[in-house]
């Protein structure tokens, strides 16, 4: 993985979803093998996220998604 094009991608946000973004990017990039502590920490880190930061936060998915070929 090339967490480069993450972090490239990550410094475009606001800094309100870069916070939240950047702690996704580190689970994802974590050893974390058990796919329910996996979700639940995910769902954790996107709690408390405004709907426009949530927004923000899946159009980055998106992009990040189609730049690595998914």
């Amino acid at each position: 993985a090339n967490p480069g094009i993450v972090d490239e991608s990550i410094a475009k946000l606001s800094p309100a979803a870069q916070v939240p973004a950047n702690k996704l990017r580190n689970l994802v990039c974590s050893d974390e093998q058990d796919i329910g502590k996996f979700h639940a920490m995910a769902e954790e880190i996107k709690n408390g996220c405004s709907a426009e930061v949530l927004q923000e936060l899946k159009a980055h998915n998106e992009e990040v998604a189609q730049a690595i070929g998914l």
